[in-house]
């Protein structure tokens, strides 16, 4: 396996997830 495209893959999820927390956080803001 190759580290580095395992690395990208887990980097790639990880900044997914950080604007998916961002995109819910503002949604709360503007439904509250």
């Amino acid at each position: 396996m190759d580290i580095k495209f395992i690395s990208n893959i887990l980097w790639a999820s990880i900044a997914h997830q950080c604007r998916l927390d961002a995109v819910l956080r503002v949604l709360r803001n503007v439904l509250s």
